[in-house]
């Protein structure tokens, strides 16, 4: 990795980290502390009097002065000060030729061009080969010709801004060009971004038109959605009387997809392709059912999801790339809901034929967080509230806790002796006074004081209303050690036979076990592996845990955790629920190393039961 890059990665985490520990840093990176050090020391260096990072109580914070200034850094001014002892700034270069050059470009050219040999300047060459692959571009080279680009118009252009441009400014832009863009834009107070990102479209373009490279089609998948707006009406206009050019519509509708990427203002259903978007939405949903048995419900989360897809295709078929990233903590805290937005993300992939960056993924997982945190339905929610001074005071409690908590949740006055006597299953959770013996309820006791923090009750309920605890009825964990197991093939069949042995599942579950493999192996990353099928036989979830000894080595994969589900066919709702719960223990336990090996080491199902019931993990 170019230095330069290096140093955008640790400015990227600072931007979205008000602070975060040298270690955690140092983590996200894959570096040393000393490596670390220095490279901060030089981009401290590059900032100076715009912006600094600072070491405090081992935890680095970035300091900003100058926010203009700062935002030209973060959009790349610190790349177009390299030079060429850069190995990505040739590779710019070289491209920078192939788009601008008439005819064939010669690479003993190149070589004397960036003061280079000509074995490092075809290094460079089929190096770059590879990065353009992405954008499905070739560089095909002639012998006694050279060497020409070929690909589709917009990923020329879209390559050319993404590289070229971030090494090498609108070198052919007068300023008065650019005071004309900015001066004339249909939305003048955006971000830089924005305003950067609007400036390489129209030069680009310009550039093209100039050398006989027109669009001639519409861009599948985009809508220009301020089509009719007067502002960018004029915009063209000005554009076309300053360039004296005229723009064709496929041309004003590519010039218009800097302000066609964020989610910043309504869209009128009628602007765009609604029935494509909602099969797009079904294919997800019946992939996600597919890979992982789980059902989610189509409303409300197409409503919330709708105009977040949009943008998304939309930044997808333009390759923005994004600046932000807390990945690492969507992937830790959200294990089950940023599982499945890599799922969806491999329909999106498959039908844009784009690859889908994991913080595009990451925020997908937040929409499905939200639909998965929804899933307790209010009329369960109800709560027993036990104080040990009587129903009197208990009532207060309630009184207080029911303005806190809202409507929705029915709260009822209890004694220690009410409790005790009563069956709490029909309760979501206990508020309590006095201490509990949490051992003999299935369901969260949380203990309060009579004057209690108004923050500390929402936030416990917040957490309850998404991992409320499973009843023994409802779940049966089995542990099966395989030792030294030849095949991915042999472990299943073991562990089916095991379950049937016990009379945990129909006969023909294996079957389908097998079936469900052949038509889409679920064998995930981390050495985990969740076969799953439906189940006739019992009335509740079966997960049994294989544990290998030592880890199995498949095609693709090295497999040391097999996660078999039994999912019974009736109570889909219930049934969501604990498959939901059990997900989240299964990815948050894949996610992390230690985990894993805790899970490999243990030797107590009622423990793994008592564990996924509290919402805990390892």
């Amino acid at each position: 990795m170019a230095l330069v890059d290096r140093l955008y990665d640790i400015l990227n985490i600072l931007q979205v980290h008000s602070s975060i520990s040298q270690q955690e840093l140092e983590n996200s990176l894959q570096t040393s502390r000393q490596t670390l050090r220095k490279q901060i020391q030089l981009l401290n260096q590059e900032m100076s009097d715009i912006a600094s990072i600072v070491l405090e109580n081992r935890k680095y914070k970035l300091i900003i002065q100058d926010y203009d200034a700062f935002e030209q850094i973060a959009n790349g001014a610190l790349k177009q000060g390299t030079d060429f002892n850069s190995t990505n700034k040739r590779q710019a270069y070289i491209l920078k030729q192939l788009v601008e050059s008439y005819t064939p470009v010669l690479i003993d050219d190149l070589a004397s061009q960036v003061m280079v040999s000509r074995g490092t300047i075809n290094n460079d060459i089929n190096q770059l080969r590879k990065v353009l692959e992405v954008y499905k571009l070739s560089v095909i080279g002639t012998p006694n010709r050279g060497l020409e680009l070929q690909g589709y118009e917009l990923d020329i252009r879209t390559a050319y801004i993404n590289i070229v441009l971030s090494y090498f400014n609108c070198q052919n832009l007068k300023l008065t060009d650019k005071q004309v863009i900015l001066k004339n834009s249909p939305t003048p107070q955006t971000s830089i971004f924005t305003k950067s990102l609007l400036i390489k479209a129209v030069y680009t373009t310009v550039l093209r038109i100039k050398q006989g490279h027109h669009f001639e089609e519409d861009i599948p998948y985009y809508h220009n959605f301020i089509e009719k707006n007067i502002e960018f009406e004029n915009f063209i206009a000005s554009l076309e009387v300053h360039f004296n050019l005229t723009f064709s519509h496929y041309e004003i509708t590519y010039l218009a997809f800097p302000f066609n990427i964020y989610n910043r203002y309504m869209i009128n259903t009628n602007d765009y392709d609604q029935d494509f978007l909602y099969h797009l939405f079904q294919q997800m949903l019946r992939y996600i059912n597919q890979k992982l048995g789980l059902t989610i419900p189509t409303h409300p989360l197409f409503e919330d999801l709708e105009q977040h897809l949009i943008y998304l295709i939309h930044r997808l078929i333009f390759r923005i790339p994004s600046r932000d990233l807390f990945l690492q903590e969507i992937k830790q805290r959200y294990p089950l809901s940023f599982e499945i937005a890599k799922l969806s993300a491999h329909i999106l992939s498959k039908e844009l034929h784009r690859e889908i960056p994991e913080i595009e993924i990451s925020y997908l997982a937040l929409y499905f967080e939200m639909a998965l945190s929804k899933r307790v339905a209010p009329e369960k929610r109800k709560i027993a509230v036990v104080c040990h001074t009587g129903l009197g005071t208990a009532e207060i409690i309630k009184n207080q806790l029911q303005r806190i908590l809202g409507p929705s949740v029915q709260l009822i006055s209890m004694t220690n002796e009410n409790i005790s006597q009563c069956d709490v299953k029909e309760f979501f959770a206990v508020f309590s006074t006095l201490p509990l013996d949490q051992k003999n309820y299935q369901i969260p006791v949380i203990q309060i004081n009579t004057l209690f923090d108004e923050e500390y009750i929402r936030l416990q309920w917040k957490n309850l209303a998404k991992h409320h605890p499973l009843s023994n009825d409802q779940l049966t964990i089995i542990l099966i050690p395989l030792h030294e197991v030849s095949d991915y093939k042999s472990c299943l069949s073991i562990m089916c036979q095991q379950l049937y042995d016990k009379g945990l599942i129909a006969k023909n579950f294996a079957e389908k076990i097998f079936q469900r493999e052949a038509l889409s192996p679920t064998i995930f990353d981390n050495g985990v592996a969740m076969p799953h099928a439906m189940n006739n036989h019992k009335n509740k979830t079966v997960l049994a845990i294989g544990q290998l000894h030592p880890a199995l080595k498949t095609t693709a994969h090295s497999v040391e955790l097999i996660f078999m589900l039994a999912i019974p066919e009736l109570e889909q709702e219930t049934t969501n629920e604990v498959l939901v719960q059990v997900y989240e223990f299964i990815f948050s336990a894949a996610n992390h190393l230690n985990k894993r090996h805790k899970l490999l080491q243990t030797t107590s199902s009622k423990e793994l039961l008592h564990i996924i019931q509290k919402g805990k993990y390892l």
